[in-house]
């Protein structure tokens, strides 16, 4: 088993674990999803939302795919996410859209640690990579004006349900 399949294995273990239903090796095109992870979320502050964690694996990941991943993962997510949540989505959709790969070079981690991704219409995608090699889980560290509190607790949730080692500030 390669790294990148025993690390798909273990996610989809501790997702489960953590509430989410899981679906495993949905053919879409161009990405394989390899798990959609899907849970309601209710909290007095954040009211009813949908979260989704989408995976797909690559051997190298570059920022133009990985950029075109996480914007059809969302759409797909927009569009489907009926079939993964039998219930009533929420009032509110949490995306993320995540790909494990094998080589993470330097320039692509700091890239992803301050990039900004747009915020949909009640629709929230935060992208996030995982390195099978390292075992360490990567994202966004870039605050907006607006998101302060939201995204502390994305971070926060990226953490609990994909982390794998704590990868310090940068």
């Amino acid at each position: 088993m390669s790294k990148s399949d025993a690390l798909l294995e273990d996610l989809a273990d501790k997702l489960g674990k953590n509430g989410f239903s899981i679906s495993r090796r949905i053919e879409t095109e161009p990405f394989a999803l390899d798990i959609v992870a899907a849970r309601n979320i209710f909290g007095i502050s954040k009211g009813r939302m949908s979260t989704f964690i989408v995976v797909t694996s690559m051997e190298t990941v570059k920022q133009e795919t990985f950029l075109d991943f996480s914007a059809r993962a969302t759409r797909y997510l927009m569009d489907n996410g009926a079939i993964f949540l039998t219930e009533e989505l929420g009032n509110r959709l949490l995306v993320c859209p995540t790909v494990v790969s094998r080589n993470v070079d330097q320039d692509m981690k700091d890239w992803l640690a301050k990039a900004i991704f747009k915020k949909h219409l009640d629709v929230f995608e935060f992208p996030v990579i995982v390195s099978a090699d390292e075992r360490t889980t990567h994202y966004s560290r870039e605050t907006p004006v607006w998101g302060g509190a939201m995204f502390k607790g994305v971070r926060k949730f990226v953490q609990e349900n994909l982390g794998t080692k704590n990868v310090p500030n940068q």
